[in-house]
């Protein structure tokens, strides 16, 4: 299991280019690899949904009228 979820969409990622790599059809290897790219992009969302969620959370200076 993993502690970020960015690295198992990164992990999801990386099978889906070995199976492209493996061989096969090209229709099946594009496949592969355009569903490997979704993961990425999905773990690159996930990391910046995470760092708005830190910023969130960090105490905010107080306003002064």
């Amino acid at each position: 299991m993993f502690k970020d979820r960015r690295d198992e969409y990164r992990a999801f990622a990386a099978q889906c280019f070995s199976m492209a790599a493996r061989g096969g059809r090209q229709e099946d290897k594009k496949g592969w690899r355009d569903l490997a790219e979704k993961w990425q992009r999905l773990a690159e969302q996930a990391g910046n949904h995470n760092h708005v969620a830190q910023q969130a959370q960090q105490p905010q200076p107080e306003e002064k009228p």
